[in-house]
């Protein structure tokens, strides 16, 4: 089943670099997420993004509503450039280990295609200022 999954998930992403309009895009995204699940996307993204802005656990929680704990999921994952690890999956887990791997982390460091998805995020929301702000 795994293999399978693994089969579905490589067919997504060269469906997704076949597509060469935002529109289009928009348009197969809607077809395979609901509007839950994009606003899920969305809040993970503006999560990460706040935390490379250096805001801390207290801050993204109150402007989001989102626990700490979900924050702190969301950034090991990221760290560990790993697939979304949740509370039940660290705990299920030798938590000497994954303590020893926390003290060795220092900061908030993305892996880098992240990192430039993120840019390009950026980027894109300070054009889109700039645009209304030129109407």
């Amino acid at each position: 089943r795994d293999k399978e999954r693994g089969y579905l998930w490589l067919g997504l992403i060269k469906k997704i670099l076949d597509i060469h309009s935002e529109s289009e895009l928009d348009h197969f995204i809607s077809l395979i997420v609901s509007g839950y699940e994009k606003k899920m996307i969305v809040r993970r993204l503006d999560i990460l993004l706040m935390l490379r802005e250096g805001k801390t656990y207290r801050e993204i929680s109150k402007r989001l509503w989102v626990s700490p704990n979900t924050i702190g999921a969301i950034r090991k994952s990221t760290f560990n450039d790993s697939e979304y690890i949740t509370r039940r999956i660290i705990d299920a887990r030798n938590k000497t280990l994954v303590r020893a791997k926390q003290k060795q982390k220092k900061g908030f460091v993305l892996n880098r295609n992240l990192e430039i998805f993120l840019d390009t995020i950026l980027k894109g929301k300070s054009d889109m200022r700039a645009r209304h702000r030129g109407h």
